[in-house]
């Protein structure tokens, strides 16, 4: 009995090191036009930092202006679309978190 309890305690402990993850957000300074995207991925026992790291770059560069994509109002996103700082590639890429 004790050796099926370490075999399952064993195998679950490997599938807990082998979990990954990854998040991504793109930002956009709506004056300038400029774009940066924060991501970050992880595996293992890092997995579940990922999300948290790109939360920390996005309330970063905020304090500079940027905004990320899906909070663009219709018109700034209008205007960025007309000056080709957005493509629909860019636009609609998905948020992972």
């Amino acid at each position: 009995m004790w050796r099926n309890n370490a075999t399952v305690v064993v195998a679950l402990s490997l599938l807990g090191l082998t979990a990954c993850s990854s998040a991504s957000v793109m930002l956009v300074q709506p004056q300038t036009g400029a774009r940066i995207e924060c991501s970050a991925s992880g595996w293992g026992i890092m997995a579940p930092a990922a999300p948290n790291l790109v939360d920390e770059c996005v309330r970063n560069h905020e304090r500079d202006g940027y905004v990320p994509v899906e909070k663009l109002t219709p018109g700034e996103s209008a205007d960025l679309e007309r000056r080709g700082v957005l493509t629909p590639t860019v636009e609609q890429r998905p948020s992972m978190y």
